[in-house]
């Protein structure tokens, strides 16, 4: 077994097979799987299907807060676009606000005017939680925002059917 102090843990990563799949959905996800367990790390919770589409539905997407998390580029200040890559050594996180909801994608805001900060170059692949820095639930990934990292946020979403159909074949889902 792998101690969760280690700082290479090997492994072996698949991409869905169905990557590239169009603007509407482009199955933008991937896994890796680790060559042996680690111990003293709890994994991350997955939604269950369609806990989004939900919230919008019960009008309670626009209330709810969701953590970024990732070693990107960071943007220092409201004039200027983001800064170098910083030592990667740091896990930074933002806290973000919905914009919109798609059939793939949750948009978030990183309007740092109105409180939400977000990802930037280097934080692809990286998840989003639902709720608060203690949340354990990813609802989705980073996949792009706007150029210089200021505007949107746009996430590629974990509780679809097309996340959910190939995810299963790695992880259980609730």
């Amino acid at each position: 077994m792998i101690s969760k102090d280690s700082t290479f843990l090997p492994g072996t990563s698949f991409t869905n097979p169905e990557y590239g799949g169009g603007a509407n959905d482009t199955h933008d996800v991937a896994v890796i799987v680790l060559d042996e367990p680690v111990q003293g790390v709890t994994p991350a919770q997955l939604p269950t299907e369609g806990l989004l589409d939900e919230l919008k539905a019960d009008h309670s997407l626009d209330d709810q807060t969701f953590t970024a998390v990732g070693y990107g580029t960071v943007r220092e200040q409201r004039q200027g676009g983001f800064d170098e890559i910083l030592d990667n050594d740091e896990r930074r996180f933002a806290l973000q606000s919905s914009l919109s909801l798609t059939d793939a994608w949750l948009t978030l805001s990183m309007n740092d005017a109105t409180g939400d900060g977000g990802t930037c170059y280097g934080d692809s692949g990286g998840p989003h939680f639902l709720g608060g820095v203690e949340s354990t639930l990813i609802v989705s990934i980073t996949v792009t925002g706007d150029a210089v990292c200021k505007a949107t946020d746009k996430t590629y979403r974990m509780d679809t059917e097309s996340a959910r159909r190939f995810l299963k074949g790695f992880v259980p889902l609730p």
